[in-house]
């Protein structure tokens, strides 16, 4: 009985050890044969876009905002400088545009009717006519006219790319600046006192004329 019965038990176990196995071939063939999966891909395209920055400063003027500028009467041009300084990070550059704040280019003082005109366009110093004023960049000899705020893309941007601008920079910088001398001649009969306008500094990234 003994033998009968270890023999019993050895032959479940051997029953045992046969269902556990089919049990985990199972397992093992399972996946394989009855996936059906397939694998797709998709594509995601990731930018960052870094808007363009510009900033302006000028140096020069007084305490109050002003250029003042000894138009002595006579033959001489008189001047005055004031730096202008402009940082952007646009690879392209920056415009710098010049012009008054109004549609009035006249160098004016309350109550009198004589006023010094703008230069009617690019002008020699050597030509400078009498009681008029304008602009040169950098030291040159050539002066130019400051433009209406008509002008101004910064206040009309309808006029942005066809608006000349006074200097043009490529690349990015910081601080770039541009010597800004403002001229005035006026005859030895002109009344005396302050005349007066506003002008306005505009810097725009070339990135967003184009």
């Amino acid at each position: 009985m003994k033998f009968k019965r270890d023999n019993y038990l050895w032959v479940l176990s051997l029953m045992a050890a046969g269902l556990l196995s089919g049990f985990l071939g199972q397992s093992i063939f399972i996946p394989t044969e009855s996936t059906n999966a397939s694998s797709d891909t998709g594509n995601l395209a990731v930018s960052a876009k870094v808007a363009e920055t510009i900033s302006l400063s000028t140096e020069g003027a007084d305490e109050h905002g002003n250029l003042i500028i000894d138009a002595a009467s006579g033959a001489n041009l008189s001047t005055g400088d004031i730096t202008v300084k402009v940082s952007t990070n646009d690879p392209e550059g920056y415009a710098l545009y010049i012009t008054t704040d109004k549609a009035d280019t006249t160098l004016s003082q309350d109550g009198i009717t004589e006023k010094i005109q703008a230069l009617e366009g690019e002008t020699a110093e050597a030509d400078f006519p009498v009681n008029h004023w304008g602009y040169a960049i950098d030291g040159s000899s050539t002066y130019y006219p400051v433009q209406p705020n008509t002008e101004n893309p910064a206040e009309y941007p309808d006029v942005l790319s066809t608006a000349t601008p006074a200097k043009t920079h490529t690349g990015i910088s910081t601080n770039d600046p541009t010597s800004v001398t403002i001229g005035a001649k006026v005859s030895g009969d002109f009344p005396s006192g302050e005349y007066g306008n506003t002008v306005v500094f505009t810097a725009i990234p070339n990135a967003q004329i184009h």
